[in-house]
């Protein structure tokens, strides 16, 4: 587990740096690209976590199901990165839409399709149990779409209301992970909820004042969260 504690050490240095030189005017490139660094850093070492693990044996999984779950994070990783580019505003693509953020959402979106077959494939031996957890899903992202996003602009609204769903299904669908490893499962259920949360401070910021402070905050608590799902490797083997 030395990987994970030194993702989290890069994270906390990382916004340490960012607490202590953003009131010295450092532009604000220079955080964005020290935070797609740090996701860079991430995906990299999904690849020592997959090749430390793959020689560890099962506890249920096989093997080809287990190489898929972790295929299907890693993709997700990388589709993660595309829209952190988006989001980082690093390229200019107002031109195509306008707030820019929103052109990330499907590359977001993919990310947790990705991240929600993972999670069945890794509790694939859950029993119906979890039926409550369907009937849980819609009410959450209605719930999560009417806190933070602005009814007043159509478009924002619009486009928002199917990545309410998605990401709330992905959260949603993590409980499984508890309910079949058990205590274990809940880092990465807790993962799983602050992706959602730092994508709700994103929407509640995009028609409101969007400070350095914020950014570090969605970034903090978007980060851990890819940091935990990673760790779902971890919860099938010996």
């Amino acid at each position: 587990m030395i990987w994970l504690v030194v993702a989290f050490l890069i994270l906390a240095g990382g916004e340490l740096v960012a607490f202590v030189l953003g009131p010295s005017g450092f532009p604000d490139s220079i955080f964005r690209f020290l935070h797609l660094g740090q996701m860079v850093l991430l995906i990299v070492a999904s690849f020592f976590v997959r090749a430390q693990l793959a020689a560890r044996s099962a506890m249920e999984l096989s093997e080809a199901a287990w190489n898929r779950a972790a295929t299907l994070i890693q993709i997700g990783l990388v589709f993660s990165f595309v829209g952190d580019i988006i989001n980082s505003g690093l390229i200019d693509l107002r031109s195509i839409l306008k707030p820019q953020v929103l052109i990330s959402i499907p590359f977001f979106a993919t990310a947790h399709i990705l991240y929600i077959r993972s999670y069945f494939i890794q509790t694939a031996f859950l029993s119906s149990r979890t039926i409550f957890l369907w009937v849980l899903w819609p009410f959450c992202a209605f719930a999560l779409w009417k806190a933070v996003v602005d009814p007043s602009n159509t478009l924002i609204a619009a486009l928002s209301l199917p990545y309410s769903f998605m990401v709330s299904l992905m959260a949603i669908s993590s409980i499984r992970m508890p309910m079949k490893y058990g205590l274990p499962g809940f880092t990465v259920t807790f993962g799983a909820f602050l992706f959602l949360l730092s994508d709700a401070l994103i929407g509640w910021s995009i028609t409101r004042e969007h400070t350095r402070e914020l950014s570090q905050v969605i970034w903090s608590t978007y980060y851990t969260a890819q940091i935990l799902i990673l760790r779902s490797l971890y919860l099938d083997r010996t």
